[in-house]
């Protein structure tokens, strides 16, 4: 699979989980979990992977890239320890989403059309294969959440 197509796959995955934790209260702490852990395998194989790669392609910078993998970050640790009955999580929850939305608008808006544009169609697919088994590995060894551990 193409490295543009595997990551509109997990952006709307993604997405889809962020808007599950706004409204199931029941199954939350579960879905939690599951955003953490797919959130921080997509930030670890963009910064590995596909940030170098569009940085050699464009001779972009990347710094916007980063600073919204940052706070997306951030937000992962203060949803980890904050009570996910209360507001507080809610509105973390709430600007997550926003920092992811802006995420996949500047990625699918600006970056992944330009690498679709100027790397050869045999790289694109290379790199697909190796984001998704990066994200596999991640994940089927536990390691995807980056050490942020739930506090409840």
């Amino acid at each position: 699979m193409k490295a543009t197509a595997f990551l509109l796959r997990q952006h709307r995955k993604i997405q889809g989980l962020l808007g599950a934790l706004k409204s199931d209260g029941y199954r939350r702490h579960r879905v939690l979990l599951e955003v953490m852990e797919q959130l921080s395998a997509h930030i670890a194989i963009e910064t590995s992977l596909l940030y170098p790669a569009a940085r050699r392609a464009l001779g972009a910078s990347m710094k916007r890239e980063h600073d919204l993998h940052r706070r997306a970050k951030e937000l992962l640790v203060e949803l980890a320890s904050a009570n996910s009955s209360g507001d507080e999580f809610l509105e973390r929850v709430d600007e997550l989403g926003r920092v992811f939305d802006m995420h996949v608008a500047l990625e699918e808006g600006e970056l992944l059309p330009a690498v679709a544009r100027t790397v050869d169609e045999d790289s694109l697919e290379e790199l697909g294969e190796d984001l998704e088994i990066m994200a596999a590995s991640l994940v089927a060894k536990g390691d995807a959440r980056g050490g942020i551990a739930l506090h409840r």
